[in-house]
This record gives C-alpha cells, sequence and structure tokens, in this order.
C-alpha cells in the first residue's frame, strides 16, 4: 500500500489536474497546502521527489516562484520546458480510510473511522459504539438518523 505522503501526492495531482479547467483555482490551491502540511507532519523533511511534482503544480499558479524553486532543485531548463505535468495512479489516490463526523442533535460528539463507501448499517453500528454518543443516545429515543456517505452520521433524538 502506499504510504500517507504517496497517497496525498496523487490524490493531490488528481484534484489539481481536475480543478483548474474547471476553474477552480482555490480548491487546487488549497490541496497544494494540504499535501505541503502531510509533507511537514511530525517535522519530518521533505524528499525530493515529494517536492518535485508540486513545484510542477504550483507553476501555472505562482510562474516565477516555481522557476526559482526549480531551479534551486538543480534543474537547468525551466520547470515549463518537456510537458512534464506529473501523473497520477488511481490506485495510491484512492483513500484507504474515511473520517465520519458522528453527531447528536446536529453537535459533533466523535469521529470515526471507516473504509471510503461503507454503508449506512455498518456507520451507524461503528458510531453507536463510540462512548461520548453511547451516553447521548441513551438519554431518548433515536428519532431519525441521517447518513451522508464518507462524511457524517447525525442522530435525531427526541
Amino acid at each position: 500500500p502506499a504510504s500517507a505522503v504517496e497517497g496525498k501526492l496523487h490524490r493531490t495531482i488528481r484534484q489539481v489536474t481536475e480543478q483548474v479547467p474547471a476553474l477552480q483555482y482555490n480548491t487546487a490551491i488549497a490541496a497544494m497546502m494540504e499535501y505541503m502540511n502531510v509533507v511537514r507532519e511530525g517535522g519530518r523533511a521533505a524528499r525530493r521527489s515529494e517536492v518535485e511534482p508540486l513545484v510542477i503544480l504550483v507553476a501555472p499558479f505562482a510562474p516565477h516562484v516555481a522557476e526559482e524553486l526549480w531551479a534551486r532543485l538543480g534543474h537547468e531548463e525551466s520547470v515549463f520546458e518537456g510537458g512534464r505535468w506529473p501523473p497520477y495512479d488511481p490506485d495510491k489516490a484512492r483513500e484507504r480510510t474515511v473520517e465520519i463526523a458522528v453527531q447528536v442533535n446536529g453537535k459533533l460528539r466523535a469521529t470515526i473511522q471507516g473504509r471510503p463507501g461503507m454503508g449506512e448499517e455498518d456507520a451507524v453500528a461503528l458510531a453507536k459504539e463510540e462512548e461520548n454518543v453511547a451516553r447521548y443516545l441513551e438519554n431518548g429515543s433515536v428519532r431519525r438518523v441521517i447518513y451522508v456517505p464518507d462524511r457524517l452520521v447525525n442522530f435525531v433524538v427526541g
């Protein structure tokens, strides 16, 4: 399986590749910033193989900065030469786990980890196992469960 940084790199490349033609520049830039946060997690130094694709992704947004960074990485040619937009591997870009927010009456009570595409029954069962959620569910009956796949489980308790 891909490392967390490698998986995030491939998801970032996919996001930027899809969002730039759709003129969604802010979300493309946000994806690159999130990637850098993952790279720097734990105070470790970034590897060249993790930074070079990012410099190429940044180039359309900040060409002068990208050129300077590309030169500092030891490249003689321009970052724009050679049509080197990084490809992404869909298998490595796939999320291995998702974080699902669990709410009771609209208030966040816990987050759970699950597999992408998890069904409602599995997500609700996992959510009910959380100690903080169970405490709120004991005090009333669950009137309704709102489930947004891979994002949210909300118990409406009355």
